[in-house]
Order: C-alpha cells, then sequence, then structure tokens
C-alpha cells in the first residue's frame, strides 16, 4: 500500500565553504579514512568540503563514522559507491548548520552515486540538479537499513535542473525533515522510484512533482510505501506546470 499526503514551500540554500575544499583522488576506491586516498594526503575534517569529481566508477568504505560540512559529486559520468557500512553514518553539517549533499553534473554524461549501507544524513538539502545546468544526475539507496535522511530540510530532485533521478529501492528508507520534490522550479523531467517491499519515501512536510516545471514524476511500486506526517502531496502546483505525476502501480 501506498500512503501520501502532503504539501510545502522550500527554501534555497547557497553552498557554504567554512572548511576548506577536499577532493578524492584514487580511482581505484578505498577507504575514506586513508589520506593516500585524498588529493596531497588530506582527509576531509568536520568542516571540510569532500568532493568527488573524478570521471570513473569506484567504491569508497567508512571504518566509522564521518562527518564533513558537505559532500559535493560533480564528475561527468561514473559511478561512486558508497558502501558506508552497518551502524555508521556520514553527517554533513558544517558550523553554520547547513550541511549540503549535491549532485552537480554539468556535462552529456550520467554520473551516479550508489549508497548501499549504512546511513547519509544531511543537516540541510540533498540536492540532485539544483542549477539549470546541472542534470542527468542519479542517486541509488538501496538494501535494507540503507538510510538517507535530511534532518532539517529537504530531498530535492531537480530543484532547477532536468532529467535527475532519485532510486530508493530493495528495502531502502530515504526520510526528508519537510519536503520531497521532484522538479521544483524550471526542473523537468525529473524522476523518483520507490520500489519494493519495505522500501519507503517519508516526508514530514511534503510530497511534491513539479511545481513550476514540467513532466514530473514520482512512481511507487511493488509494495512500497510512500507516506508524510502533514499536508497534502501536490502534483504540479502552479499554472504552466504541465504532465506532472504520480503512479502507483500493482502491488503497492
Amino acid at each position: 500500500m501506498v500512503r501520501i499526503a502532503c504539501t510545502g514551500m522550500a527554501a534555497a540554500f547557497v553552498w557554504h565553504a567554512q572548511g576548506a575544499d577536499r577532493t578524492w583522488s584514487n580511482t581505484a576506491g578505498g577507504a575514506f579514512e586513508e589520506p593516500a586516498n585524498w588529493a596531497g594526503g588530506l582527509v576531509p575534517g568536520t568542516n571540510d568540503n569532500a568532493n568527488f569529481s573524478a570521471n570513473a566508477s569506484y567504491t569508497v568504505t567508512f571504518g566509522s563514522t564521518v562527518t564533513n560540512g558537505n559532500a559535493k559529486f560533480v564528475a561527468p559520468a561514473g559511478t561512486v559507491t558508497l558502501d558506508i557500512g552497518a551502524g555508521n553514518q556520514y553527517y554533513m553539517n558544517n558550523v553554520s548548520g547547513t550541511g549540503t549533499m549535491r549532485m552537480e553534473n554539468t556535462a552529456g554524461g550520467a554520473p551516479t552515486v550508489d549508497l548501499i549501507s549504512g546511513a547519509i544524513s544531511v543537516n540541510s538539502h540533498v540536492y540532485l540538479g539544483d542549477q539549470a545546468t546541472y542534470h542527468r544526475n542519479k542517486l541509488t539507496v538501496r538494501n535494507p537499513g540503507t538510510l538517507l535522511q535530511t534532518r532539517v530540510w529537504d530531498v530535492n530532485v531537480g530543484l532547477s535542473g532536468s532529467h535527475n533521478e532519485l532510486l530508493v529501492t530493495n528495502g531502502a528508507t530515504v526520510a526528508a525533515s519537510r519536503t520531497v520534490y521532484a522538479g521544483y522550479n524550471t526542473g523537468s523531467n525529473n524522476l523518483i522510484t520507490v520500489t519494493g517491499t519495505n522500501t519507503q519515501l517519508i516526508a514530514a512536510t511534503a510530497i511534491m512533482a513539479g511545481r513550476s516545471g514540467d513532466n514530473n514524476r514520482i512512481v511507487a511500486e511493488n509494495f512500497a510505501t510512500v507516506a508524510c506526517t502533514n499536508g497534502i502531496f501536490s502534483i504540479g502546483e502552479l499554472a504552466g506546470a504541465d504532465y506532472n505525476s504520480i503512479t502507483v502501480r500493482s502491488g503497492s
């Protein structure tokens, strides 16, 4: 059964960089805590920004819970697999309390971040394509016990960008402290899919498909749950927002 009820507003935040920028350099993958895997041998600290920009596919493992100010994924292609581990969390919470996770591809590829275990806890926003030039970013959250959550704000799939995708599958959970968006400003052709038994997409305030943009979709299938604590579900809130949809398929 799919449970839906919500609506709300979005707030915009800029990229805060009180800490230093640190860049992952090992395209063969490895441990997050290992200095040799980072440019200059500098592992990002509590208030630093962790940047993943290598045009490659690799796995990053975590030996314990880690806190950074922000995390940004800007590669034009490839898959970054985050194997955080059961019981471990990856926090984004900078000194101003507005830590974010961002995917900002501007090239023609289709980069993916694949969260396969553990939890990502973001104090502010998760952004897949927050600017009009950021497109074709994909975030997959999979497997039982795997969690992506925002502690204060929203999960935004295509705030202004297009063809961005969030896939929640195989018993994972995505939970927003406020709102989940598929397309908010001019964002179009964005997709959220929630599929599989015990798979959940949860928002406290709102779940929205297309506020101003077109052709944004939310799909729930195969006994997945879409739930909201308060409000109503919204499709194409403003005039001119066309062909947005929510689809509930057999078994949900």
